[in-house]
């Protein structure tokens, strides 16, 4: 019998060694891959972190979502050949005629926007539209929205306020929408 297990022993001893060997490399090899792969973690994080520390920008939703359903119900609203934006600095659609000061009159347009515009197929603006919440009740609220509404009149752009509410009677903004186009076409 213990010749019969040396024989064994030694028929087993090289096959066990070739499955170390293999198991061995096994490791290597997936030491290897797992190396590379973390190097390349490393490296694209190390762009990516410097790409947003020299540009720390985040998009953002733009439209509240009060003003996104009532842009819904204004796409609706709109009569054929006309066209509607939303968030639109007055400075893309308003210029002064001042030639002395034309820094400071613009400046005064140039951070300020109206929630809604509509315009016509060449975009000419006709009617902008501002959709008012609570916080159009506070004094410095007012009083950038007088100078809104000054400086749309100014430009002969027709300005229509909506209050902010749970529903909206379609057939009252198509109606208004129409008298201001009017307004604004004749002016």
């Amino acid at each position: 019998m213990n010749d019969m297990m040396k024989n064994f022993i030694d028929i087993i001893k090289p096959i066990v060694a070739i499955l170390i060997a293999l198991m061995a490399f096994d490791l290597l090899i997936r030491f290897i891959i797992a190396k590379t792969k973390k190097n390349k973690n490393i490296k694209s994080s190390t762009c990516k972190d410097a790409i947003i520390n020299d540009y720390p920008y985040v998009k953002r939703i733009l439209l509240s979502k009060a003003e996104s359903e009532f842009y819904k119900i204004l796409q609706i609203c709109i009569p054929d050949n006309y066209l509607l934006f939303a968030k639109v600095r007055l400075w893309d659609f308003i210029d002064t005629t001042a030639k002395s000061n034309r820094i400071q009159y613009t400046n005064k347009i140039q951070s300020k926007h109206v929630d809604y515009l509509i315009t016509d197929t060449d975009g000419n603006p006709l009617v902008a539209i501002e959709l008012d919440d609570a916080s159009h009740n506070y004094d410095e609220r007012k009083k950038r929205d007088n100078f809104v509404d000054n400086t749309l009149n100014a430009a002969q752009i027709s300005i229509i306020r909506i209050h902010t509410s749970y529903s909206y009677s379609k057939e009252d903004i198509e109606r208004q929408i129409k008298e201001a186009i009017k307004e604004a076409i004749k002016k």
